[in-house]
């Protein structure tokens, strides 16, 4: 999965590296990038490893803030959905061949 996160707290170039390395060393972490110019986050991540609000987590806890507006709450769960889709698509058996039922 690709998210953006927009956060007003990432600074500068100090702040940018910061947040890749702390996102970077996340369980599943494909790629990340900070732009700190555009005050986002880029991240490519597998959901079957992280959930997308760890990641929010990941980044309050470094002392980052993020938006708390109604908006940025309905995409997080939004968010949070499509990433439960896609682990439980992951995760199901194959499915059976030409409409049989499975012995």
């Amino acid at each position: 999965m690709r998210r953006t996160i927009i956060f007003r707290s990432l600074a500068d170039q100090t702040d940018a590296q910061v947040v890749e390395a702390l996102i970077g060393a996340l369980p599943g972490i494909s790629k990340v990038r900070a732009e700190w110019r555009k005050h986002r986050l880029v991240v490519n991540y597998d959901p079957r490893r992280i959930r997308y609000l760890m990641i929010l987590d990941t980044l309050l806890g470094a002392g980052f803030s993020l938006p708390d507006n109604g908006w940025s709450r309905i995409k997080g769960h939004w968010y949070e959905f499509i990433d439960c889709n896609a682990r439980d698509n992951a995760n199901a058996p194959p499915p059976v061949c030409c409409n049989k039922p499975p012995k």
